[in-house]
C-alpha cells in the first residue's frame, strides 16, 4: 500500500479504544470511546465496526489495529489479551475484513507503540531501536534494520515476564511498583515528588534504578542504538532519569551504555500511528 494512501489506525486498550486516520505522515480525526471490556465478543466487535463506520470511508484504504495481547500473525487470531477476556481466541481481523471489504493488519499494541514512536520520532534515522512503554503494565517492541521484529505470535520483546528481583520486570517497571511498594499511584506520587515530598522522590529514584536494570538486560541481549521510552510514567522522566543514568554506569559492558541513546517519545498517539503503519511494513 502506498504511503500517501490513508490508513485508519485503531489502538485497543483495556480502558479506551482510540482511532485516527494516517495520511501523508499526519494523523487526523482522532476519536476515543470507553472499551466495553467485559461485554460479549459480539458487542465489542460491533462497537469497533460502529467506530469505523463513523469515518468517511473514502479517506482510508486499510485498517491497522493494536491489541494488548498475543496474535497468531498468519491468521490474525487473538490468542490472549489483557483486560478484555471476551476477545481471547477471537478473530477481529476476519470480522472487520468481511464487513468493511478492506485489508486489516493486527499486531500487539507494544509493537504498534514502538513502530509509531520510531517512524514518527527523533530516532527515525537509526537502524536498531527498542521501545519501552511504562504505564499500567510494561510493554516493549523491537525494530531491527528499520523493520518491526514481531517474533512468533507477535511476542518479541515481552521482557515484562522475565524474572527479576523475585518477581518480574513488570512488577518493578510499571505502575505496579508504586502501588505495591508505596501504596499510591504513579500519578499521585509524581505530584508529591514535584512538590519535594521525600518519600515520593525516593519512589521515582528507585524506579529509575529498576528501569536501568531492564535497559541493561535489553542492551546485553540486542545492543540497540537507541531506546525510546513512552507511556504515562515516562511523562515524569525528570524524576527518575538521574538515578537511571547513574545505574547504567554500573555495567559489565560500559561501552554499550556509553553509546546507547535514550529518548522520551514526544510522538502523539504512537499506538494509533504504529497500528496504521503496519500497512507499510514488509
Amino acid at each position: 500500500m502506498k504511503k500517501n494512501q490513508g490508513i485508519l489506525g485503531i489502538d485497543i486498550g483495556g480502558t479506551n479504544i482510540k482511532s485516527g486516520i494516517l495520511t501523508e505522515n499526519k494523523l487526523k480525526d482522532i476519536k476515543s470511546f470507553p472499551t466495553p471490556a467485559f461485554q460479549s465478543k459480539e458487542i465489542i466487535f460491533q462497537s469497533i465496526l460502529d467506530l469505523i463506520s463513523s469515518y468517511n470511508h473514502e479517506e482510508f484504504h486499510g485498517i491497522g489495529i493494536g491489541v494488548p495481547g498475543l496474535i497468531e500473525l498468519s491468521t490474525g487470531t487473538i490468542l490472549s489479551i489483557n483486560n478484555i477476556p471476551m476477545l481471547e481466541n477471537s478473530n477481529l481481523k476476519n470480522y472487520l475484513e468481511t464487513h468493511t471489504k478492506l485489508s486489516v493488519k493486527i499486531d500487539n499494541d507494544a509493537n504498534c507503540f514502538v513502530l509509531g514512536a520510531y517512524k514518527f520520532g527523533a530516532f527515525c534515522d537509526m537502524k536498531h531501536i527498542v521501545g519501552i512503554s511504562l504505564g499500567t503494565g510494561l510493554g516493549s517492541g523491537i525494530i531491527i534494520n528499520k523493520t518491526l521484529y514481531q517474533g512468533v505470535n507477535a511476542a518479541a520483546g515481552e521482557w515484562s515476564a522475565i524474572p527479576y528481583n523475585g518477581k518480574t520486570f513488570e512488577d518493578y517497571c510499571s505502575s505496579k511498583f508504586f502501588v505495591r511498594e508505596y501504596r499510591q499511584s504513579a500519578d499521585y506520587l509524581a505530584t508529591l515528588a514535584i512538590n519535594g515530598e521525600k518519600h515520593a522522590l525516593e519512589a521515582f529514584q528507585q524506579f529509575g534504578v529498576h528501569l536501568a536494570e531492564l535497559i541493561k538486560y535489553v542492551s546485553y541481549t540486542l545492543s540497540p542504538e537507541g531506546i525510546i521510552l513512552g507511556g504515562s510514567i515516562s511523562q515524569s522522566h525528570q524524576l527518575f532519569m538521574g538515578s537511571l543514568i547513574d545505574q547504567l554506569k554500573i555495567s559489565q559492558y560500559p561501552s554499550l551504555m556509553e553509546k546507547l541513546k535514550i529518548n522520551i517519545s514526544d510522538v502523539q498517539e504512537p499506538g494509533i500511528l504504529g497500528a496504521a503503519a503496519l500497512h507499510f511494513e514488509k
